[in-house]
């Protein structure tokens, strides 16, 4: 994985590329420490939206809706136009 890129966003994106789908699981768990500041939140959400940015469009061809009409959907209308 990248440094520099949101595990969570490009992890996704890759399976897609390959041709594989990605499912949600409702029962999965998740845990995450959220800083004591607000401070410290403002700096860990900017960082995170640089990183998903850097890797939706290391993908960029997964943004073309004419190849991949649903994909691009999703990621235009969640990511981009965000």
């Amino acid at each position: 994985m990248r440094e520099d890129v949101g595990e969570d966003c490009l992890f996704r994106l890759q399976v897609i590329e390959q041709g594989y789908r990605v499912v949600h699981a409702e029962e999965a768990i998740v845990t995450d420490r959220i800083p004591e500041r607000s401070t410290g939140e403002l700096r860990a959400r900017s960082r995170m939206t640089a990183r998903n940015w850097i890797g939706t469009w290391s993908i960029a061809k997964l943004l073309n809706p004419l190849r991949h009409p649903r994909i691009a959907f999703g990621l235009w209308s969640h990511k981009v136009l965000r």
